[in-house]
């Protein structure tokens, strides 16, 4: 608190907090809005549909195409959140980077000596078991609850349903009265045991499963439960806007994070999205103004990620002798929306992502890749 500032606002507790809600609703309605009543912008249906309409003789594309759905450039709706958890899911299958950020040894002594010294002092369990069959961490049956000493290896690999299994060589120091070796070693980041001189536990989350807990908590928003009454129009279309809007929760630190335009997240690197369709169904955007003649004959129409992918895999020299899968491409190559082609890639910090399909969506694709 700033006893001494003279901004009264500041210091009116739980009313500035509600006044600040109130204030993110009115932004977040003009956005909302802005989608209700530019619904044009965001109408897509598949290019078969369309050339299937042109077929019976339809020009008017004013009923064609999904409506009242809302895209994912609007922040934190259900679609924008869907896809910054698949591209986490992407990056965690592509990175396994341990070593660089946990650590379950210890440090050399010579050239680490304030680290070694830390490592010692905060990040050695025990001993327990037979060295010490009376500490606190021993079960009633004679084990560790935390299952030290763990076992040696050479190299970190990735468990099954659990922490990953650190590199533990076999370096021994007396601590404790007792000789102790990496088995020992509580896993730990040098970076934050060096900045606070405490002990800190730090584990990888690199399972797919550790990512899906995560963002159960930090991207569910709060328990709530949506249903409506209509009649038995399998054509009824589900209101994405009104169902978003009508339950949602909004805390004042988001709404003030919000109002100030802060970043709500931050992925490095980026992760790029590829379409994945049969020939023809690809999906396609215009407006409901539009000739469906006009849009079914538009020049580049039928060129899409994977179509040219296939393409460039015929006719470009560096695409043939990478051999590159489609989820690999994105390393190499830059998608260019406007002209549809693939470009060389200058800097690689890009991967690919391909987007994955429930087999209740229907018959539009025939592969789920991951």
């Amino acid at each position: 608190m700033r006893n001494d500032d003279e901004d009264e606002i500041l210091h009116t507790e739980r009313i500035f907090q509600q006044y600040l809600v109130d204030e993110y609703i009115k932004l977040e309605t003009q956005r909302l809005n802005f989608t209700v009543f530019n619904q044009d912008l965001f109408r897509m249906a598949m290019l078969q549909g369309l050339l299937d309409i042109l077929q019976l003789g339809e020009r008017d594309s004013s009923n064609i195409g999904k409506q009242n759905f809302l895209p994912s450039s609007f922040i934190g709706g259900p679609q924008d959140m869907r896809q910054r958890y698949m591209d986490a899911i992407a990056l965690v299958q592509h990175f396994e980077a341990y070593d660089n950020i946990i650590s379950a040894e210890i440090p050399d002594e010579n050239t680490e000596p304030d680290l070694y010294s830390l490592v010692l002092k905060h990040m050695m369990h025990g001993p327990c078991g037979n060295l010490n069959p009376t500490n606190s961490c021993m079960k009633k049956k004679g084990y560790c609850k935390f299952k030290y000493p763990k076992s040696f290896a050479d190299h970190t690999s990735k468990g099954i349903e659990s922490y990953p299994i650190y590199r533990r060589r076999n370096v021994v120091v007396k601590i404790r009265e007792q000789y102790l070796d990496n088995s020992w070693v509580i896993p730990y980041n040098p970076f934050l045991l060096g900045k606070f001189d405490y002990h800190v536990n730090v584990e990888i989350c690199s399972d797919i499963k550790f990512v899906k807990y995560l963002y159960k908590y930090i991207c569910k928003g709060h328990d709530k439960i949506a249903f409506s009454v209509h009649n038995n129009d399998t054509n009824a279309e589900v209101d994405e806007i009104k169902e978003y809007q009508s339950a949602r929760w909004v805390p004042p630190p988001e709404a003030m994070w919000r109002l100030y335009g802060f970043s709500i997240s931050e992925m490095s690197p980026t992760v790029c999205p590829l379409q994945l369709h049969l020939k023809g169904l690809q999906f396609v955007s215009f407006r409901s103004n539009a000739n469906v003649d006009t849009v079914v004959n538009k020049p580049l129409i039928k060129q899409t990620m994977l179509t040219q992918f296939f393409q460039m895999n015929r006719t470009n020299a560096e695409a043939m002798e990478l051999n590159l899968l489609y989820r690999e491409f994105p390393e190499h190559f830059v998608w260019s929306s406007i002209e549809k082609m693939w470009t060389p890639r200058k800097q690689r910090r890009v991967i690919g992502r391909v987007v994955t399909y429930h087999p209740t969506e229907g018959e539009g694709i025939i592969l789920e890749c991951y």
